[in-house]
């Protein structure tokens, strides 16, 4: 039988829990832009560029939602790399790969807008890499100044 102070610990951890911000519940870095969708995306972009890395695509999920008459918030997604940072982990495992290059989600919800990215240290521990592998430091940095220059009011 379950003891009163049991029930209430599973209940209290299972409320925690439901509450956790995305970046903690789900590896996931989240932050607010005070910028529109499309004007986080397009410092992103400038950021991705004035670092020296490339950026491969955006795809722009609401307008491929009209195409079949579906209406959903601004909705894009930056997929950007530097083969400095990429390359090395791919070389020690190649099915790294499926998750380079790095991507960084725009989007609204109620009214603001949101960027993010799942955490690289979730790339370490996915595929055998150390938490302190330098190309994982480096892309947990990079990917912090980036979508902070992006989410800055300027």
């Amino acid at each position: 039988m379950r003891s009163p102070i049991g029930a209430i610990a599973t209940v209290s951890v299972a409320l925690l829990t439901m509450s956790m911000p995305a970046s903690a519940a789900d590896d996931w870095v989240t932050k607010q832009s005070a910028k529109s969708v499309a004007d986080t995306v397009s410092a992103l972009t400038a950021a991705v560029d004035k670092a020296g890395a490339k950026v491969m695509a955006t795809v722009d999920h609401q307008a491929n939602a009209a195409t079949i008459d579906t209406g959903i918030p601004a909705t894009t997604l930056v997929i950007f790399g530097n083969p400095k940072l990429g390359t090395p982990l791919i070389a020690e495992n190649r099915r790294v790969a499926i998750d380079l290059p790095q991507k960084v989600l725009v989007w609204e919800e109620d009214g603001v807008t949101m960027l993010g990215y799942v955490d690289p240290a979730e790339l370490a521990e996915r595929y055998g890499f150390a938490p302190d592998h330098p190309s994982i430091k480096a892309m947990q940095g990079a990917l912090d100044k980036l979508t902070t220059a992006a989410s800055a009011d300027q």
